[in-house]
C-alpha cells in the first residue's frame, strides 16, 4: 500500500463502496450526486452549463478505474434526456486537460 489514503486499484474493481458508513454501489452514489445537481439547476439551462455542473460535482477521488467508468455511464444516461447521444461526450471534461467535449 502506498502512503496516501486513496483506495488501491484492486479496491476500485468492486461494485460496492467500501468507505466507512457508505452503503450501496458506485452507481447509487453517482445517481444520487446527479439527482442533487439536477435539483439545483434552473429550468431551461443549456446543455453546456448542465455538463459543466455535472463535471464539477464528480464524487469520487480520481477519474480512473471502475468508479470513473460508472460515473461516465450514469452521466451519459442522464444527459441523453436533454440532448441527442451524438452531442454527448463519452467521458467528462477534465478541466482543460486531456479529453474535450466536441459534438
Amino acid at each position: 500500500m502506498t502512503g496516501d489514503l486513496s483506495p488501491s486499484r484492486e479496491d476500485l474493481r468492486h461494485a460496492r463502496l467500501r468507505e466507512p458508513g457508505e452503503t450501496g454501489t458506485w452507481a447509487d452514489k453517482a445517481r444520487a450526486v446527479i439527482r442533487e445537481v439536477h435539483a439545483r439547476l434552473p429550468q431551461g439551462i443549456g446543455l453546456d452549463a448542465r455538463i459543466a455542473a455535472l463535471d464539477a460535482a464528480y464524487p469520487f477521488e480520481k477519474r480512473c478505474h471502475y468508479p470513473y467508468r460508472v460515473w461516465c455511464r450514469e452521466r451519459r444516461n442522464y444527459l441523453t434526456r436533454f440532448a441527442p447521444v451524438s452531442c454527448i461526450s463519452a467521458q467528462p471534461s477534465t478541466g482543460g486537460e486531456g479529453i474535450s467535449r466536441e459534438a
